[in-house]
């Protein structure tokens, strides 16, 4: 009942396991378009299949003399998966299992003999062949249970989805097996609880040692920011979208359907749209220093659970690619995959003929790349690297984070980099390491290797890891993995493929676990009656990919000389996640919207503090869930969206308790402003202007705002609205002061007052100028509205690199 993963495994396991390596490469490219009856073949080279074993999270060549001769269920699979390896179609695989005695035997015991040997004749052989594969391999009860009451109509309609659900496996998996490789994994890391041999330990020694790598509060770390910004036009990004999120609970508000993790309204737009903006933000700066326009190509990973694809396409559709292009995405499905009982090996059903199934973990993300072409169509936006994000963690952007993991990244041309940060002691996530590992072989010599990599916290039982701090400190000695990673695309996609072309699972994929600690509500095929178990489906883990990249170390060996990296930086930096519902009541806001949305707040105070804004406390956690913050400040990443960049936008000032300020501008000159209450700021152009729906960056068509020695001062958010949930920015206000610009537009306020619920409009090609007032009773502002000039800016930044980024008003 425990989280199993694959590692070092009795000889009793190593006998029975069986695994088909795939093809050559050549072949493996174009194996997809393969049909009914025709040879998995390219340029008429047949699939040159091997077979493995797997031993110690690697594969080793065996024959089919190893084969176990015990009639063990898995044996018989292993067995299974080493004849198809010679059969080169799937119309002739389908014919070998029609003739296999289990298989027989299942059909001879069921009425349904007629309409599935019907329903198979009129689909592909691929799918025809996943139905008796069910067979099989033990899990005919898929296809028999419960359906005696099905109309035989509505019986072969039923099969023909699960042929199709099932093809989407067999496909996926087929470096390994297809369907029955998946049930033999499954069903060995179930019986892999058992300890290493003790030759296996005699041959095997590990050490792990705390990583060392660039520190984001240093000096030092300016050089790899300013790399990261430079490098724009090389970098790329992937989103691991495919997750079911159902920690979160999210539901449609109209239709009560349950929505992924990429549609959470998160600070008044969705999770994806966040990301997407702090993309821009980058851009844009790059823009200001170089005068280029980069669009950064965006790969995304979803799945079928909960209408995921369908929704991330609305989503993008709705938003009109955010101005990008469709043709700057790749959206590619994560396979859905069956779940597992622990008690027995069977996969759960929730009806006849339904299996239940989820994403099977985002590290299928890389083989999926390949499948998909997606590392092709990134060369061929002339990208070298990329970064890693999960959607769920909306604080990575924050800074210099980003920035100087690329550019650590790209100039020492390496294969994979961690964003890391310091990690509670007990806390349930990963932490990096250096993994020493030293192998005496046959002869007694001995290879050392080393690589930063990743350790799941299911791991560190079986692994022997204490998880403490240094002298008593409630902060491990391991940094926290954040799954926010770095990419050097060429090696990755090498790795990939070379692991496609020898059958090994390290980098295809990459850490599986199969966890079955949590229970899953499934449908008795005996009692039909609803019951729950422990279950689980093989998942894998994208971070663990960095396990490929072990390189030969000595005593004089620096982690900088290896091929994996790590950059260190403050938490709330790096990673504070909106993964979870915080039960009501609780005061356990970590990794919850409410927790992300107080560190975001607490990063707003630092960086305002660093422009020399008094600022009011966020406030405790209770004082916090109870109440409010103590203030809200929100800003397009493309102010800044390096905190000295903001910190030259803005200078001086005061922000009283409980007060609001939104910033949707890119240029902002902003002097020794004072807020209580609320005060709004957006724009149509932050960054430019949309010509046919593209976003185009310009520093002379986007809107402006100048204040100094500006007052705001109204009653702003209503903190005693019940109905206020700020990490949504849902928000009820008694009164604001909005300024709203229009196109190219600017404001400019001066030494004046702004009292009141106000709501000034600045039409496109105009700039505002609210001054003093008269001596009129009411003391209001005086505001003009003049022509801007046709193609100049009232005023603008000058961009320099020295030391840094200098901006200079001119």
């Amino acid at each position: 009942k425990g989280c199993h993963r694959v590692g070092l495994v009795t000889q009793s396991t190593r006998d029975c396991w069986r695994l088909v390596a795939s093809s050559s490469l050549d072949s493996y490219n174009n194996r997809r378009s393969a049909r009914d009856g025709s040879n998995l073949r390219d340029n008429g080279r047949v699939y040159d299949r091997t077979a493995a074993i797997l031993s110690d999270e690697r594969f080793v060549s065996f024959t089919e003399e190893d084969v176990s001769p015990e009639d063990t269920h898995q044996s018989s699979i292993a067995r299974l998966i080493l004849e198809l390896r010679a059969i080169a179609t799937y119309r002739k695989r389908v014919e070998y299992l029609m003739g296999r005695e289990r298989v027989q035997r299942c059909l001879k015991t069921t009425s349904r003999r007629e309409q599935i040997l019907l329903c198979m004749s009129s689909m592909s052989s691929r799918r025809a062949f996943c139905l008796l594969c069910l067979m099989a391999i033990g899990q005919e009860h898929v296809m028999f249970a419960l359906s005696d009451e099905m109309d035989p109509n509505e019986y072969i309609k039923s099969l023909n989805r699960l042929a199709e659900s099932l093809e989407r496996v067999e496909e996926f998996y087929d470096s390994i097996g297809g369907l029955a490789g998946y049930q033999l994994q499954c069903l060995t890391l179930l019986s892999s609880e058992e300890a290493a041999s003790e030759s296996d330990l005699e041959e095997r020694h590990v050490e792990m040692l705390v990583p060392e790598g660039l520190d984001l509060r240093s000096e030092e770390s300016n050089e790899s920011v300013l790399k990261g910004v430079e490098m724009m036009g090389r970098m790329a990004e992937i989103y691991p979208l495919g997750g079911a999120g159902d920690r979160l609970g999210l539901q449609c508000e109209e239709t009560g359907d349950s929505l992924p993790t990429a549609v959470l309204p998160y600070c008044g737009r969705s999770l994806l749209e966040n990301l997407i903006r702090d993309i821009q933000g980058r851009e844009y700066l790059y823009y200001c220093l170089y005068g280029e326009q980069s669009t950064t190509p965006v790969a995304v990973m979803t799945s079928l659970a909960k209408g995921n694809h369908k929704r991330v396409m609305q989503l993008f559709e709705a938003n009109h690619w955010f101005g990008r292009g469709e043709e700057s995405f790749k959206l590619f499905k994560q396979p859905m995959v069956p779940i597992v009982k622990a008690i027995d090996g069977k996969w759960a059903v929730s009806a006849p003929l339904k299996i239940i199934m989820k994403p099977g973990g985002h590290g299928v993300i890389w083989k999926l790349m390949l499948d998909n072409g997606v590392f092709d169509w990134l060369k061929s936006h002339n990208r070298d690297a990329a970064i890693v994000r999960q959607i769920s963690n909306p604080m990575a952007g924050q800074d210099k984070t980003l920035l100087a993991l690329a550019g650590q990244g790209i100039v020492g041309n390496k294969a994979f980099g961690f964003a890391s940060c310091e990690r509670v002691v007990g806390a349930a996530e990963g932490m990096n390491v250096v993994l020493k590992e030293t192998l005496t072989k046959r002869d007694g010599s001995k290879e050392t290797t080393s690589r930063i990599t990743n350790v799941e916290y299911t791991e560190f039982t079986r692994l022997g890891i204490e998880d403490k701090g240094e002298n008593g400190s409630s902060y491990s000695l391991f940094p926290a993995n954040t799954n926010v990673l770095y990419l050097g695309l060429e090696h990755i996609e090498k790795m990939v493929r070379q692991g496609v072309r020898s059958g090994t699972t390290e980098a295809v994929l990459p850490g599986m676990i199969l966890n079955t600690s949590k229970e899953t509500c499934h449908l008795n095929v005996e009692t039909e009656q609803e019951e729950h178990a422990h279950a689980g489906r093989l998942e894998c883990t994208m971070q663990n990919l960095a396990d490929c990249f072990a390189a030969p170390v000595n005593e004089d060996t620096d982690c900088s000389d290896l091929p994996t990296f790590l950059v260190y930086g403050p938490r709330r930096k790096v990673t504070s996640s909106a993964k979870r519902k915080r039960k009501p009541g609780s005061l356990k806001i970590h990794q919850t919207p409410d927790g992300s949305f107080y560190d975001l707040q607490q990063n707003a105070k630092a960086m305002l503090e660093l422009c020399g804004m008094d600022m009011p406390d966020v406030g405790s956690v209770e004082k916090y869930l109870e109440t409010g913050p103590g203030f809200v400040f929100l800003f397009h990443p493309a102010l800044g969206p390096l905190w000295h960049v903001v910190a030259q936008k803005i200078k001086g000032g005061k922000m009283h308790e409980r007060a609001e300020v939104q910033l949707e501008v890119a240029e902002a000159s902003i002097v020794d402003l004072e807020v209580s209450g609320s005060l709004i700021v957006s724009a149509d152009s932050v960054m430019g202007t949309h010509v046919d729906g593209r976003l185009h960056y310009s520093r002379t068509t986007c809107a402006r705002i100048c204040l100094e020695n500006v007052k705001v001062d109204n009653q702003g958010i209503d903190y005693e609205n019940p109905h206020n949930v700020y990490w949504r920015h849902r928000v009820e206000r008694k009164e604001s002061c909005q300024i709203v610009l229009k196109g190219r537009s600017e404001f400019e306020a001066r030494n004046v007052t702004l009292k009141g619920n106000l709501k000034y409009i600045v039409p496109d090609g105009h700039r505002m100028i609210v001054s003093p007032g008269g001596s009129d009773v009411m003391n209001m502002p005086q505001v003009d509205l003049v022509p801007l000039h046709p193609s100049q800016p009232t005023w603008s930044y000058a961009y320099t690199i020295d030391n840094g980024i200098s901006l200079n008003k001119i």
